[in-house]
């Protein structure tokens, strides 16, 4: 088994042991961000050149704190900003792993390293691709 294939699967079965179900999806969302905080200011030159070089991708640059709180969400797609808000993936949601399951985000802070989390690999399927990308 691949290392990626064993990061997934280890988050798979943290999840499971939390009780997490993979059949719901309970974005925790909190409305009280602050947007002018030092990372986000820090981080906002970074990410607003990534984005220039991502234009016109279906691509979406997001900022989080350590605890999985989205901070910032740059894209320039429209259709791919919608899905992301069907799934709440914005400013003030918590995609940690204890809270939605395997994501990006979630693996990267469990495991403190940098992570890609492919389509079919995420634990809830509302967050995999056939089901998250408008039709």
């Amino acid at each position: 088994m691949a290392p990626a294939e064993k990061r997934i699967r280890a988050s798979w079965n943290r999840c499971a042991e939390r009780g997490l179900t993979a059949d719901f999806l309970r974005v925790p969302f909190r409305s009280d961000i602050d947007v002018e905080s030092p990372l986000v200011h820090r981080a906002a030159p970074v990410l607003r050149a990534l984005r220039s070089t991502l234009a016109g991708e279906p691509i979406a640059i997001l900022l989080s704190d350590a605890s999985g709180l989205v901070l910032s969400r740059e894209c320039d797609d429209t259709a791919f900003l919608r899905s992301l808000d069907d799934v709440v993936l914005a400013p003030g949601a918590t995609y940690s792993e204890e809270a939605v399951g395997t994501n990006g985000f979630g693996l990267a802070l469990a495991d403190d390293r940098v992570s890609l989390v492919a389509s079919h690999d995420h634990y809830n399927p509302s967050l995999r691709e056939e089901t998250a990308t408008p039709g």
